[in-house]
């Protein structure tokens, strides 16, 4: 449930994509780049992911930053420090990149890169959304065409607690991308929040059969399952996103929680406990989400 959404609802978000070509080369290749031509803005932009990943997002920014200087109209770096800026915001966005980058052509980074994950509530951002909002919009106006750029402000809106322009900007990266699995997924997730369980399996299911072994959407569709009161199916899709992720908090406390109202008190209580030991918070979490504290 990481990768979702809603600080409505104090949850964190998921499915944030930087958009950017390949970079793997290291740090000191591309600084070295930018003292040979310091206008240089592929050097920088790249620089600035590599900094993305490894978490060192002042340092990002600051090169996404000198992209924007150099070439105010360059909508891919607009989008990349809007993704920075929320993630600065809150940890958790700094590891949703993990499934979005990987399968983005245009970033062919090793899964080795992204091969952390991170539960927590949106009360820990910064007040760095606002900004990510405001890059987001530019990007937007500056390729309106872009997809990815709608999924990942729809992501700050939700974390901003505004589940309609969230929605409303999930709505548009599916319209213009109908293969965005992501994006149904990121639907998906936010449809469960607001009660609208059907509506969510349904996008669920989209999002499986563009990609068929996403650990985050077993995930959403085992809390929309979670939210119906369909506690086998819950189950069966939160062991199918632990097969991937094993020590996801939110995955280990759905299937906790399907367990006990399914009459497993021990299995349950043991799934909680390794959820609680991941994540702290988790049971406020999932409060906020509409599914009280079991015990």
């Amino acid at each position: 449930m990481r990768k979702a959404l809603l600080a409505v609802a104090g949850a964190a978000l998921m499915g944030l994509a930087l958009v950017a070509p390949a970079c793997s080369e290291p740090i000191a290749d591309y600084s070295e780049a930018i003292r040979l031509d310091p206008k240089n803005t592929i050097a920088y932009g790249n620089r600035g992911m590599v900094y993305y990943a490894n978490g060192d997002f002042d340092r990002a920014i600051a090169d996404f930053d000198e992209v924007i200087r150099l070439d105010p109209k360059d909508a891919i770096a607009y989008n990349n420090r809007g993704a920075a800026r929320a993630a600065r915001g809150d940890l958790d966005l700094a590891t949703i990149v993990y499934w979005t980058i990987i399968a983005d052509s245009r970033w062919p980074v090793p899964k080795a890169v992204f091969s952390y994950k991170n539960n927590g509530l949106g009360q820990r951002l910064k007040g760095d959304l606002g900004l990510a909002i405001a890059d987001f919009s530019e990007a937007a106006k500056l390729a309106p065409k872009d997809a990815i750029i709608y999924s990942n402000r729809g992501a700050a809106y939700g974390a901003a607690g505004d589940l309609d322009r969230a929605l409303a900007d999930f709505n548009e990266a599916i319209r213009l991308d109908p293969g965005n699995a992501q994006a149904f997924n990121q639907r998906c997730y936010a449809l469960a929040i607001t009660g609208q369980a059907q509506r969510a399996l349904a996008d669920c299911n989209e999002s499986l059969r563009l990609r068929s072994d996403d650990a985050d959407t077993f995930d959403s569709r085992g809390f929309a399952h979670l939210k119906r009161g369909q506690f086998d199916s819950a189950i069966v899709d939160y062991d199918s996103a632990l097969k991937h992720h094993r020590l996801t908090a939110s995955s280990l406390y759905g299937r906790g929680v399907a367990k006990l109202k399914n009459g497993d008190r021990t299995g349950g209580a043991s799934d909680i406990a390794a959820a609680k030991a991941i994540q702290a918070d988790i049971v406020d979490q999932f409060s906020r989400l509409g599914i009280p504290a079991t015990e």
